[in-house]
């Protein structure tokens, strides 16, 4: 049976405490605590009957692991682990409902389909919010996490949009030729004091850890000169042609996704087809890095290069985590969230994902508490200078997620 760590006691009782006031709990712990042994231990604590948790598919198995350390007396206590993409098959009745990555239900200003079928399971029961970045674009992304339970302090709104009457700076901003509203720029000082009482954060320094960073390092890869010739002509015409194949950039975003590709050293054409025109970056890798490395990439074609490069490498965290050497690959939305990577020498970000999300979940895959030297994330940027304007404008995201451990620690 597992034993909790000081720390975690501590969560549980503040966490049961303010679920049994409000019915409602938002855990906002940075990853590597165990939010979910804290979550669970909550439930027993608080006596539930019957409770659901729902998370990604392939973290199910690590949760029911997590359950079995926990020893619950089934006949007691009954938990069932469910994929949040299977909550519309999903008939029974629970006294609790606990939502690992709530962030996913985030959308606006219209709720998500997964939102929907969440809140007509929880309607009034007690319900618990698990995220490590409970708002990483925008703090509008909280309205519709707390929506899904009748017990929110927002319930009296009608929708999103009321609510945004109160709490959203609105803005005008032209898309495709379109006048649109921007409804992510939130009073957050008005914000603040209505969520506060639900929300229990605690950082990994709070925790102990020795590291809790990741160290970052920017390395330069001279790419094939042929390619600043191909990004030049594709800038200027907006148009790639050869014998075989075409690209056209009709459109700006169009036009930013494949120079993004090219940068790492693919391209996908007209047809669908993937075309593999450099391989600098994977055999800088190859040639510079020793010992287990992570490698987390973002277009499919990349995954093809890392392939021919290491082709022993590994896609299961568990069985890389096990061996003595070697290279784990993953694409950033599969490997991002409920992965542990934390026996990796290395991390490295083989390109730049336009999400912060990716960047904040995926380098926190290597923590771990009992990690004595800081991980080092290397950014594999190519020499045009591309994928530094990207991560310039990623990075400045990062305070919609480091505001809550600011403001919110207990």
């Amino acid at each position: 049976m597992v034993k909790l760590r000081d720390y975690q006691e501590e969560i549980v009782q503040k966490g049961a405490e303010i679920l049994d006031k409000n019915w409602l709990l938002f855990l906002c712990l940075e990853t590597r605590l165990g939010k979910t042994i804290v979550a669970l231990t909550i439930a027993k604590k608080m006596g539930f009957k019957n409770v659901v948790f729902f998370t990604k598919r392939k973290v199910i198995s690590s949760i029911k692991n997590d359950l079995k350390k926990l020893d619950f007396d089934v006949d007691i206590i009954k938990v069932k682990v469910q994929s949040v993409d299977s909550a519309h098959k999903e008939k029974a009745e629970f006294d609790l409902v606990i939502v690992d990555e709530s962030h996913t239900l985030g959308a606006f200003p219209k709720p998500s389909l997964r939102a929907k079928n969440i809140k007509k399971i929880v309607k009034s029961n007690s319900l618990i919010c698990l995220s490590a970045t409970p708002t990483p674009e925008s703090y509008s992304q909280i309205y519709h996490q707390l929506w899904v339970s009748e017990n929110s302090p927002f319930a009296h709104y009608k929708n999103f949009y009321r609510w945004a009457d109160d709490y959203v700076n609105k803005k005008e901003r032209m898309i495709n030729g379109y006048r649109v509203t921007d409804y992510s720029h939130c009073y957050v000082d008005s914000l603040k004091p209505v969520i506060e009482p639900i929300m229990l954060s605690y950082t990994q320094k709070q925790a102990g850890f020795i590291h809790s960073d990741v160290k970052e390092k920017i390395v330069t890869v001279e790419i094939n000169p042929r390619l600043h010739q191909v990004l030049k002509q594709l800038k200027n015409s907006r148009i790639i042609e050869t014998k075989d194949w075409a690209i056209v950039c009709d459109t700006p975003a169009k036009l930013k996704s494949k120079m993004h590709q090219l940068c790492s050293g693919t391209v996908k054409d007209e047809d669908g087809n993937i075309h593999f025109l450099d391989y600098s970056k994977a055999a800088f890798i190859k040639s510079k890095f020793h010992g287990k490395t992570v490698i987390f990439y973002k277009y499919i074609g990349e995954y093809e290069i890392l392939k021919a490069v290491f082709p022993e490498h590994y896609t299961d965290p568990q069985e890389f985590n096990e061996a003595p050497s070697g290279v784990f690959i993953s694409q950033f939305q599969s490997g991002r969230e409920g992965i542990r990577l934390d026996t990796a020498d290395h991390l490295i970000y083989y390109n730049i994902d336009f999400s912060f999300l990716s960047y904040e979940q995926a380098k926190n895959r290597i923590m771990d508490i009992e990690r004595e030297k800081m991980p080092v994330l290397y950014w594999l940027f190519s020499d045009t200078g591309l994928e530094r304007e990207i991560y310039k404008v990623v990075k400045k995201k990062r305070n919609f997620t480091s505001y809550y451990f600011k403001k919110f620690i207990a």
